[in-house]
């Protein structure tokens, strides 16, 4: 019985390290935001592309944070476009190692 706990246990560990590799996190500036609603605007709007697994928005920090789906590979000049587009101004993008 001990060892088809650990066996199972071992198992799901294996499964979710394989699921997270692979998966690209993104962090960009962004200035203008200044309410939830403009991250929320922020957030919708990022959340459509493509890809995208995960979208959140700081406004305190100015800063949206992206988990791309395992595979996929964000297209930084799209993601800045959409940004301007939504109103605001994007900055700096840096690949991150944790989810938001």
């Amino acid at each position: 019985m001990k060892k088809s706990v650990l066996l199972l246990l071992v198992m799901f560990w294996f499964s979710t390290v394989a699921a997270a590799q692979g998966q690209q996190n993104l962090e960009i500036d962004i200035s203008g935001m200044e309410c939830k609603f403009c991250a929320h605007n922020v957030k919708n709007n990022l959340s459509k592309l493509d890809g995208v697994k995960q979208v959140t928005v700081d406004i305190d920090k100015g800063v949206a944070s992206l988990v791309m789906a395992p595979g996929k590979q964000a297209n930084v000049e799209h993601i800045k476009n959409l940004i301007t587009k939504a109103g605001f101004t994007p900055g700096d993008v840096r690949m991150t190692e944790d989810t938001p």
